[in-house]
């Protein structure tokens, strides 16, 4: 295979590498000390065992907001949803988090609307304030994974730029071999 179709091969594949579509990023809602009725049901949530939080999310995201709308953390036991055709009843449950599927679109500036200015409202309860807190945390939380697949994106798209540039390389260096050896033959000739 010659240099060129090389070459050619590998910036296609830059291409493609390139315009690869954004991983859709999936925001969580925590409840505290409740969990789903149904968990145990085989057919609506599977069972993934000595995990984390973090691990039993990917999980759940890769299959999908319509299929998998909730996660129950019990300790290092993780339930997550695989059937969202059916409504779940949420109970008390003492050390059981359930972990939400929300919406987390961000607003453009454009789209805001204009509102008058208020003074914040006042926050009388603690448990308020907590929850408050917890909510904030949670969007701090997704925009921290946000800028994480944006770094790993960078990443690879410089280590892909660096391979091209040494495939760019080695092309010049066989051009100026060819160049060379014709060189070579012409004077062989005369």
């Amino acid at each position: 295979m010659s240099v060129l179709v090389k070459l050619g091969l590998f910036l296609t594949m830059i291409t493609f590498t390139l315009s690869k579509p954004v991983e859709k990023r999936v925001c969580w809602r925590t409840t505290k000390n409740k969990t789903i009725e149904q968990v145990t049901n085989e057919n609506l949530f599977t069972l993934l065992k000595d995990t984390n939080v973090k691990e039993c999310k990917k999980k759940c995201a890769s299959l999908g907001p319509p299929a998998c709308q909730n996660i129950v953390l019990s300790g290092k036991n993780c339930y997550y949803q695989i059937n969202g055709n059916f409504a779940v009843t949420f109970k008390e449950s003492a050390a059981v988090d359930v972990y939400t599927v929300k919406d987390c679109k961000i607003k453009k500036p454009d789209e805001e609307e204009v509102k008058p200015k208020q003074p914040p409202p006042k926050i009388e309860e603690k448990s308020e304030a907590k929850e408050l807190g917890e909510h904030v945390a949670e969007n701090l939380e997704c925009v921290a994974e946000v800028f994480e697949n944006v770094a790993r994106n960078f990443e690879n798209v410089g280590s892909n730029l660096n391979n091209a540039g040494q495939e760019i390389d080695s092309v010049a260096d066989n051009f100026k071999a060819i160049s060379r050896d014709r060189k070579e033959a012409e004077k062989l000739a005369q």
